[in-house]
């Protein structure tokens, strides 16, 4: 089983946009989304394994036309979740 490699602070910080406003000028707009890809490379983590994850119902994602996305604040719930069962 591959194991989960934590998210930096900073990238989730910059995911989640911790003041609530996405278009505060001092701020860059956050990756509100990740494709299927970027997750995988995120987490460290082959795409048929994150394909599992997401069958088995441990990371939810949503559609986009023909498009698969994660959320970010799923990823970040999905990271919290595994680091907390260790």
């Amino acid at each position: 089983m591959v194991e989960l490699c934590r998210l930096p602070n900073e990238l989730i910080e910059f995911c989640l946009n911790t003041t609530g406003d996405p278009m505060s000028a001092n701020e860059p707009l956050p990756h509100l989304r990740f494709d299927i890809a970027e997750v995988a490379k995120i987490l460290r983590i082959s795409r048929a394994t994150l394909y599992d994850r997401i069958r088995t119902g441990r990371i939810n994602t949503h559609k986009d036309g023909r498009r698969t996305f994660v959320k970010s604040t799923e990823l970040y719930r999905y990271v919290n979740a595994a680091d907390s069962s260790h």
